[in-house]
């Protein structure tokens, strides 16, 4: 029996079978178990079966009679995700005996036959895509809803993955006007039409090149709704027109006149709720990859909208390139940082819409009001702390499946020893970037955009800043007395002491080594005499 075990336990080590480890009998998730007759590719779909347990104590067993059973079509899909993932995503199509599309309600989600499993790998927390969309939701704007579920295909354990719905156009989706074939002029032709920018390799949808140049290319957008197969030249010549009139109206001299600007033709709310929530994960395929926007008929508005936001997994400082890891700096810049990157650049657009007074000023109202409200720190923890005490039991499994805990997996910047490590990393990352947000020009509504800071000369001179390893603090006093100088975190608590020490009147200069202090905002703490701080922002690189 013992020579049983440990040829079992050597088996495991050498030859990683996911069934030795990581085997999926009770969880508080959902659990769905695919099989297929044959391998899953990228294309076309090929059939199977779907099981869903979902016991309503929630407590599942893979043993126990499934709660549904559905006909399916799968595929692989993504871009990167598919091609550098061992976890591969899957695209799914609920089917009816015959083959063809079943609108179904799968875990409470609105009914429909379309769906995503959106695979986590690289993303070691799981909860980066989830965290957005919520964020998103939370904001008043539409975006994937999404179930964690663990996930066992062709009889092996696949790990935590999440249950979404895949944009498209329907009621409860993206909510514009359906178009038909016969709708090829008048205000039927006007929409509804889905856009995105994105790559061009393996790209099933119509497109073409934006007629302006940034610093990185030209953007490519591309008519993912209605599908290549469907869209009229009529309706393909209509879409590309409009958006080439956005774009000239948003370069033009006029481009901030209410009539002859881009305010006419875009919804500016959904612009500025895109723009932060791409900024508050500083994600650094943002603007340029996977960004959808839309518009509807001009009967039911008509305008220009950004959204639905997707794609997140890089967010939150999970890229080690363009200063992805960066919890400071700004995601729409993404060319000045990487003019060169292959992968496509971000449109003129955001610069230009914050040269105009009247965006900035929303910019900035909106968020206050959401820093008050749906995003303030204690919601935002909320989430995060429901997400991971929901895969508390879970992502163990699912850690043992993929063996990647503490190791780097591109593009990661980090990569901690355990799963409880990387939350905590997460949320500090996320902490000094809204305090950067909270701080910064564009943001904060006491000081115009446009506007430079007026210089205080009594204030500490902070020498470089940014500081990458140290940097030089010079400061006057005009007396004999007795100072404090230390950095402060957002919260007010003091993380290194610089000196403490009686000076006398005139110049001093000390020198701010950042040692192992974590890339973030902090405020150089000036105080005389144990009263009168006078801060200054340092931002650590």
């Amino acid at each position: 029996m013992k020579k049983c075990i440990s040829f079992f336990i050597i088996f495991c080590i050498f030859y990683k079978a996911n069934s030795c480890f990581s085997q999926l009998s009770t969880t508080n998730l959902p659990i769905i178990r695919i099989t297929t007759s044959s391998t899953i590719i990228n294309e076309p779909k090929v059939a199977g079966k779907m099981e869903i347990f979902n016991s309503p104590n929630q407590v599942n067993n893979i043993s126990d009679v499934p709660t549904n059973t559905y006909n399916i079509g799968i595929e692989l899909r993504g871009s990167t995700s598919q091609d550098l993932s061992d976890k591969k995503p899957f695209g799914i199509e609920t089917r009816n005996e015959k083959g063809e599309n079943l609108n179904v309600s799968i875990l409470g989600l609105p009914a429909d036959n379309d769906w995503v499993l959106i695979a986590p790998f690289s993303d070691k927390s799981l909860i980066r895509d989830h965290l957005s969309y919520t964020f998103s939701r939370a904001m008043n704007r539409y975006a994937s809803r999404t179930r964690f579920v663990e996930v066992i295909v062709n009889g092996n354990y696949h790990g935590v993955c999440f249950l979404g719905e895949k944009i498209k156009q329907g009621k409860g989706r993206v909510d514009i006007a359906k178009l038909k074939d016969s709708d090829i002029s008048g205000d039927d032709l006007t929409g509804g039409y889905i856009l995105k920018i994105d790559k061009t390799t393996g790209s099933k949808s119509r497109g073409w090149s934006s007629n302006y140049f940034s610093s990185a290319g030209k953007a490519y957008f591309q008519v993912d709704y209605p599908k290549l197969e469907d869209i009229k030249e009529a309706q393909f010549n209509y879409i590309q027109k409009t958006v080439n009139d956005f774009e000239a109206r948003l370069s033009g001299n006029d481009f901030k006149d209410l009539e002859k600007g881009y305010s006419k033709v875009i919804d500016i709310d959904s612009f500025i709720d895109f723009f932060l929530i791409n900024e508050i994960t500083r994600n650094v395929d943002g603007y340029r990859l996977s960004t959808y926007f839309n518009k509807d008929k001009d009967s039911n508005g008509g305008k220009i909208k950004m959204g639905p936001a997707w794609d997140f997994n890089l967010g939150f400082g999970n890229a080690n390139y363009c200063d992805g890891w960066k919890p400071t700096g700004w995601a729409y810049k993404f060319n000045d940082v990487c003019p060169a990157d292959g992968a496509g650049g971000v449109p003129f657009w955001w610069n230009r819409l914050l040269q105009d007074n009247n965006f900035q000023t929303k910019l900035k109202t909106r968020w206050v009001e959401l820093r008050k409200g749906a995003l303030s720190n204690e919601k935002i923890n909320f989430q995060i702390d429901s997400a991971t005490n929901l895969l508390k039991d879970a992502q163990v499994r699912n850690f043992q499946r993929w063996n990647i805990m503490g190791r780097y997996i591109w593009p990661n910047y980090h990569f901690q020893g355990d799963y409880n490590q990387e939350i905590s990393w997460t949320k500090d990352w996320l902490r000094a970037r809204l305090a950067f947000m909270d701080d910064s020009e564009l943001l904060n509504p006491n000081v115009l955009a446009d506007e430079a800071p007026i210089l205080d000369e009594n204030l500490p001179l902070i020498s470089p800043n940014p500081v990458v390893n140290e940097s030089k603090i010079s400061f006057e006093i005009d007396k004999k007395q007795f100072i404090e100088a230390s950095i402060k975190d957002f919260r007010g608590k003091t993380v290194k002491i610089i000196t403490q020490q009686i000076l006398e009147k005139g110049n001093h200069e000390f020198v701010f080594n950042r040692n192992n202090l974590p890339v973030g905002v902090y405020f150089f703490s000036l105080e005389k005499n144990h009263k009168s701080a006078n801060y200054q922002k340092i931002i650590v690189n």
